[in-house]
């Protein structure tokens, strides 16, 4: 389950004011920038099974576009990487299936956020969704 393990208020951990929550869960991390109540932008990341193998999908919303993409669990040249060599793969990842990866990922894993913090992360995720179909 996400518990909040840190809040940053620095200005390196800032957004134009807005301060930092990290939450975490043996199976991801979600970093919200809020700005007093307001949610202004966020990160998700959640370990899941992608394209057949156990992968890092991300998903990244600055306020106005929402991103996503996977950390591949090979090196290009087909060994194993350590989380210190990652390779990103933003170009060919299939946009809804990592949506649906991260929805299923709060929900499995969102009971411990605030209520205001899960409702408006699934919404998005959602909406984003039925935006990309």
């Amino acid at each position: 389950m996400l518990s909040k393990i840190r809040q940053d208020v620095t200005a390196e951990s800032s957004r134009n004011g807005a301060r930092r929550e990290w939450y975490h869960s043996e199976n991801g991390d979600l970093f919200v920038w809020r700005r007093d109540r307001d949610i202004v932008s966020f990160q998700i990341s959640c370990l899941s099974l992608f394209r057949g193998e156990r992968n890092e999908c991300w998903g990244e919303w600055d306020g106005r576009s929402f991103r996503t993409g996977f950390v591949n669990s090979k090196e290009v040249d087909g060994r194993e990487h350590d989380i210190k060599t990652p390779v990103v793969d933003v170009t060919t990842a299939d946009s809804s299936a990592i949506r649906k990866a991260l929805a299923g990922f709060l929900q499995a894993e969102g009971a411990g956020l605030p209520s205001d913090v899960l409702g408006r992360l699934t919404e998005h995720l959602r909406s984003t969704r039925r935006a990309s179909r």
